[in-house]
């Protein structure tokens, strides 16, 4: 009590000041308060609190209170929750107890959990809350965890890394959620190995469902357009061996192979279903060479992580020769493919009671590519060696030059100049990997060898060779060899190679400095294709929304600059870069864009380049591919801002009405309401996007604002 205060003044200032306290309580109490209410489960109370916030609820907070609420809330509070609170993709994780009892039902001690990771949609179906499910689809909220919003909410909420395929090595693939949704059935210390542990990274809700058996949830998504089959997480969900015999999920399986139309993803479901469960898929479809040798090289690539799981490796090992004569029934192609041969060689040598002989029947009289083999097996393990030559008396073995190592030793290398058949030389320019190590490791007998049978091609030519051999300091018998051995003539003109190896040695007359942006304007590509294809990174240069750009992969600059010719020739030798993502600046508006090739050609407009680059299978709608494309609004004086975006938005933000549309015809779209699209759009030309997009693309625009292609639907 201050000096000269009375008693009962003092009483009046604290019977004030506990009566505006009252009537304006402090935010942070007020959801401390909200978050005791609704761990408690007093959910009116929770929401009397609610109402009387003074200001917004962060986005964290908000989704405690979701969180709790789908847990333990009636379907009605649930709703109310949703429509008081911000209309995001908020992110959770828990663990629940697994619904199934290990060892196929028999009653054991140990208990099973589920660890799951993603967004609201996907805890809703793990906890088995059909009805709250539906509210949150009936209010937007993406039901397969895939969209832009739910990825970059998700890489906000545990930091991962974004990965582009899936943490699998498997080949592309358009429908799967974000990596960090996932599912993980856990097994604790000391407990029996009866069942492997699963996990489902980019797992969809449905993949939940299934697992789950919840088959209320998996109605639900159905209803709402979730993807079935063509899912990853799907496929591999609707095929697990140890789920065989439970009821529930056979009926929950047998309701989404009802209701989709497609094939299973099979290089998905083949590392978790049995041997009879993948007999039957292969007899029930039809599946091309291609998706069989990527099943083969997943199964072999996942066996060895999985062989320490058995009590027996030889069990493992019998397990998988099974699933892969499976596969060479019905295709014996694949386990010749390049990826799938190196993979079996590799396993076959792991051990030494490891064999070849169950998979000679199936290779017998055909061509086997080892182009892909692994280079260990060739360096120095002469057990090894004996298991190229079985495969030689059956097979007819065929190679890239490439795929040969440099360091090859000498004995490997006459293996593999006696029984192997070199693919045609695919370059216009340089010296082969096998080349290399032949000079490098042979004996002058072996390189006179080479030379007369063609190993050492006549397209690469003398000065080349002098070139390499003055490069790699050998003696003076090399260059005599190369100078008096006389070679086959060129049969055909060489082919480019697919892919070229960043970082391999390489002798070319010229060199790409670190700016690329005068040989670009040269456009002189018989003289710099290949130095600009080798080289790792260089400054480029080019301009788009009436702004210049600047870039460090080379690709992107081709693309944006409408090089269509050199793009298409640039893809036959790294196809795979048409789903890599790289950024480029524009450092007088301060923007920075994180996007794929097919996004750098649409913000520029040039329409053969997007034509190109869809005709080799880059996809048009890549919003449900969850790519992380970006548009970044950096160094402003409030914070940084970015803005999701697809090849579509691009093409719309730089007014290119032909790309748009033809992005459109190939199942692209957009919603030109949306809030973050607005957004962007104002920043950039401080115009509505619809009203500009209506008059050139009427016929795609719909009532509600979005954007609709032929080929697809709507975001």
């Amino acid at each position: 009590m201050e000096q000269g205060t009375t008693p009962n003044e003092a009483m009046a200032a604290l019977l004030e000041r506990y009566q505006e306290m009252v009537e304006n309580p402090d935010q942070e109490d007020l959801e401390r308060e909200i978050y005791v209410e609704a761990w408690q489960g007093n959910w009116q109370e929770a929401l009397r609190l609610l109402r009387l916030l003074p200001g917004p609820v962060t986005r964290e907070t908000a989704g405690v209170y979701l969180f709790q609420a789908l847990c333990s809330a009636p379907p009605q509070t649930f709703a109310e929750l949703l429509d008081r609170l911000p209309h995001r993709e908020y992110t959770g994780q828990d663990t629940v107890p697994a619904p199934w009892m290990p060892g196929n039902g028999r009653r054991r001690h140990h208990r099973w959990e589920v660890r799951i990771q993603g967004t609201l949609t996907l805890l809703a179906v793990a906890k088995n809350r059909p009805a709250h499910l539906a509210i949150l689809l009936e209010r937007g909220y993406d039901v397969n965890c895939a969209s832009l919003a739910a990825a970059a909410a998700l890489e906000d909420a545990f930091g991962y890394e974004t990965d582009h395929y899936g943490s699998d090595f498997a080949p592309y693939h358009p429908f799967t959620a974000r990596v960090e949704s996932r599912l993980f059935v856990m097994r604790h210390d000391g407990d029996p190995q009866d069942i492997p542990p699963l996990e489902l990274e980019g797992a969809t809700p449905l993949a939940a469902a299934i697992l789950f058996g919840h088959g209320e949830c998996a109605r639900v998504l159905m209803e709402h357009g979730a993807w079935c089959m063509e899912s990853p997480g799907v496929s591999r969900a609707m095929w697990l061996a140890w789920r065989e015999k439970d009821e529930t999920y056979r009926a929950v399986r047998d309701k989404v192979l009802a209701r989709s139309g497609g094939r299973p993803v099979l290089w998905a479901l083949c590392p978790t279903c049995s041997p009879s469960q993948l007999d039957s898929v292969l007899r029930t479809w039809a599946f091309p060479r291609e998706e069989m040798a990527a099943a083969a090289r997943k199964m072999m690539v996942e066996f060895q992580f999985q062989d320490g799981l058995w009590q027996q490796p030889e069990q493992g090992w019998k397990d998988l020769c099974c699933r892969l004569r499976l596969v060479g029934r019905t295709c014996p192609e694949a386990l010749c493919a390049p990826e799938a041969a190196g993979e079996l060689l590799d396993r076959c040598a792991d051990a030494e009671e490891w064999e070849l002989s169950p998979f000679l029947p199936i290779l017998e009289g055909r061509t086997v590519d080892l182009s892909q083999l692994p280079g260990h097996l060739l360096l120095g393990r002469r057990e090894e060696y004996p298991m190229l030559e079985t495969l030689a008396a059956h097979c007819s073995l065929v190679m890239d030059r490439e795929g040969v190592s440099m360091v090859t030793p000498p004995q490997a290398l006459r293996l593999l100049v006696k029984h192997v058949t070199f693919l045609p030389p695919t370059m216009e320019q340089g010296v082969s990997n096998l080349t290399i190590a032949l000079l490098r490791r042979g004996s002058p007998k072996l390189i006179a060898q080479a030379l007369r049978q063609g190993a050492i091609p006549p397209e690469e030519t003398t000065e080349e060779l002098l070139h390499c051999q003055m490069a790699l300091k050998l003696p003076p018998v090399c260059r005599a060899l190369l100078l008096t051995v006389p070679r086959p003539a060129a049969s055909r003109p060489p082919e480019p190679r697919r892919l070229i190896r960043k970082g391999m040695p390489r002798w070319f007359r010229e060199e790409v400095s670190g700016n690329a942006a005068p040989i670009l304007e040269e456009r002189d590509w018989a003289r710099w294709f290949y130095p600009l294809l080798c080289c790792e990174t260089a400054d480029c240069r080019a301009e788009a929304v009436g702004e210049r750009w600047q870039t460090g992969n080379i690709l992107y600059a081709l693309c944006m600059r409408g090089e269509t010719e050199v793009v298409a020739r640039w893809l036959r030798y790294s196809w795979e870069e048409l789903w890599n993502t790289d950024i480029f600046y524009c450092r007088n508006r301060k923007w920075s864009v994180t996007a794929t090739p097919l996004c750098a050609a649409a913000l520029a407009g040039q329409t053969d380049t997007v034509r190109l680059l869809l005709d080799h299978g880059a996809p048009a709608a890549e919003e449900q591919c969850g790519w992380p494309s970006v548009w970044s609004v950096w160094g402003e004086e409030t914070r940084d801002c970015t803005f999701p975006i697809t090849p579509l938005l691009a093409a719309l933000l730089g007014g290119h009405w032909e790309t748009a549309r033809l992005l459109l015809d190939h199942g692209a779209g957009c919603d030109l309401r949306e809030e973050r699209t607005r957004e962007l759009c104002t920043r950039i030309h401080k115009e509505d996007l619809e009203s500009a997009a209506a008059s050139h693309l009427e016929a795609y625009l719909s009532r509600d604002g979005v954007l609709r292609g032929k080929g697809g639907d709507s975001v």
